[in-house]
This record gives structure tokens, sequence and C-alpha cells, in this order.
């Protein structure tokens, strides 16, 4: 549904989906890279979603360089669920 939003915006993604291990549970992950009209990237996108006891849960991480990427990611990597 991400995806087809983008392209019905008339806007270049690039996207994947995956799944990550944090805090001991699975998550669900879709990346995606969106382009500018020159062609380069503008935007990075990680969304992670699971259900934790019964509720939807997602984190969605945007970034447009890599110390605010790391930072972040590590940020949320280090969470703990109960």
């Amino acid at each position: 549904m991400i995806f087809d939003a983008y392209v019905g915006k008339g806007i270049k993604a690039d996207t994947s989906t995956g799944k990550e291990i944090i805090s001991g549970l699975d998550f669900y992950t879709f990346y995606a890279k969106i382009y500018g009209s020159d062609g380069k990237i503008i935007l990075n996108q990680v969304l992670y979603s699971r259900l934790i006891n019964g509720h939807d849960f997602g984190v969605s991480i945007n970034y447009n360089n890599d110390k605010d990427k790391n930072d972040m990611l590590n940020a949320f990597k280090q969470s703990t669920f109960k």
C-alpha cells in the first residue's frame, strides 16, 4: 500500500521488506528509498511493525544521512518490550 501510494503520486521509490529481531521479538520491516526529480535519494524510510500484547505497534524511522540513521536505529534497537 505504501509503495502504491508513492507511485500513485508520481514519486519514484524503491522498496523491500524483511524481518528483524529486536529485543528478542520478530518485527516485520519495510524499507523505502524516495527519489527527487533529479534522481537523487531525498529520503530513506525504515518501518517496523508487529503485534505486542494484541496491539498493533509500529515505528517509522526517516532519515537523509547516515549519522541520523545510526542514532535513531541504535536508540530503537536498544529498546526492551514486555
